[in-house]
Parts: C-alpha cells; sequence; structure tokens
C-alpha cells in the first residue's frame, strides 16, 4: 500500500478521499490490532516463565557473590583468578540481557503512549479517536516484564541485583 502523502499528490477528488478513509480505518485498526497483541504475548511470557525468572534472578545473585568471593580470596592460581572472571561476566551479562530487554519493552510501551498524544485528533474521525482512547488508556499503565511476581526485568532490578550480590559477598567475607 502506498503511502497516504503520495496517492494524495497523485489522485484526485473522491479518489483520494475514499482512500484515506481506506487507510485511515486500516492504521487504526492495526494499531489496535498490535496493542493488544503486544499485551497479550507480554502476559503469556510472563506465565509461562515466571519460574524461571525467579530460579535466574536467586541463582544469578547467589553465583555472582560467590564469584566475587572466590576472587577475593584466590591468591595462588592467576588461571583460576581468570576462569573465576569469566564466569563472573557471564553470568553479569546473562542477568543484563534479560533486564535490558524487558527494560526495552517497558520503554517501547510507553513511547506508544506519548505517540498517540502527539497525534493530530482533530483529523480524524469519532471512531479512530475513540479507538486511540481506549489504546491511550490502556497504555497509562506500561507493559513491564514480570512486573508483581518477583520484580520487574528492568535496568533498576539490574542493579538491585548486583547490590544483593555485594550485601551476600559481605556476609560471606565477614563469616569467613
Amino acid at each position: 500500500m502506498p503511502p497516504i502523502a503520495s496517492v494524495a499528490v497523485s489522485g484526485g477528488g473522491a479518489l483520494v478521499s475514499e482512500y484515506y478513509c481506506i487507510a485511515q480505518n486500516s492504521i487504526e485498526t492495526d494499531i489496535r490490532k498490535k496493542c493488544d497483541k503486544y499485551c497479550r504475548i507480554s502476559e503469556k511470557i510472563c506465565s509461562t516463565f515466571k519460574e524461571m525468572v525467579i530460579a535466574q534472578y536467586i541463582t544469578s545473585a547467589l553465583s555472582i557473590s560467590v564469584c566475587i568471593y572466590q576472587i577475593s580470596t584466590e591468591k595462588e592460581s592467576q588461571m583460576q583468578l581468570l576462569i573465576y572472571c569469566i564466569y563472573l561476566c557471564c553470568m553479569m551479562t546473562q542477568l543484563f540481557i534479560y533486564c535490558y530487554f524487558g527494560n526495552e519493552v517497558t520503554i517501547q510501551s510507553q513511547s506508544l503512549r506519548t505517540s498517540i498524544f502527539h497525534i493530530d485528533w482533530s483529523l480524524l474521525s469519532l471512531e479512530v479517536k475513540k479507538e486511540l482512547l481506549i489504546i491511550f488508556i490502556r497504555t497509562s499503565v506500561p507493559i513491564e516484564m514480570f512486573k508483581g511476581v518477583f520484580m520487574t526485568l528492568t535496568l533498576e532490578s539490574f542493579i538491585n541485583i548486583l547490590k544483593v550480590s555485594y550485601t551476600a559477598f559481605n556476609v560471606l567475607r565477614d563469616s569467613a
């Protein structure tokens, strides 16, 4: 389907107006379907993987703290120290990837609301305005991956996991 602007320039009168209405209805339906699809996908992912994500968070926090403890106490073998450092980087990267993309989902859901806000509503039909208003209200609460399960997947939660790991490291160090 060609862009509306190119049709408006090359077409004439009623044909352009008719095409504009069809394109407008198509865009409205497409936006609504995508919004519903993303919300359903997010809910399905959260319900399917919530136990795995909780286990991943707990294991990652423990692994990172134990690995940091091993690095701080390793004095003899440089190779062993290198292995612990590589493992630590892998664990932190794995956790960061979960949190980064969860954060991206939240940011993108918030940008949809902003995009709807910036539309010139005076050019839209009443039906489109109603649909956009429903989507606008729905997006007032951003999509957050695993919200309320244990913690949300955001960059802030990544920092919190590192803080918990450091706290566990201090407990291990002080108890030794």
